[in-house]
């Protein structure tokens, strides 16, 4: 039986460097570690590098976890920006 406050029944949260956890839901990686997250009640966007993950809970520093757009939105459109700049000249630069 499942029971109330069961952790397998929670959203993932981002510990430090935040003074409170924040809930959210991992959607998607680079292949190469990093993981992206948003935040489950405004959407903000995290990239999560090199981060801890022990009980549901992901710690980072301040370099590791990092905003990377203030909702899916706006980093879906500086995902196409980068692959729009890569198309045109075979490279782009990691914000």
């Amino acid at each position: 039986m499942v029971t109330k406050g069961d952790s397998r029944h929670r959203a993932d949260q981002i510990g430090e460097p935040f003074a409170e956890n924040i809930d959210v839901v991992v959607f998607g990686s680079n292949g190469g570690g990093d993981l992206y997250a948003t935040r489950v009640t405004a959407g903000q966007v995290f990239r999560l590098r090199g981060a801890s993950y022990i009980s549901g809970v992901y710690d980072g520093t301040d370099n590791g976890i990092t905003s990377v757009g203030a909702d899916l939105g706006e980093f879906l459109e500086r995902f196409l920006s980068t692959v729009n700049a890569f198309a045109t000249n075979g490279a782009i630069t990691d914000p």
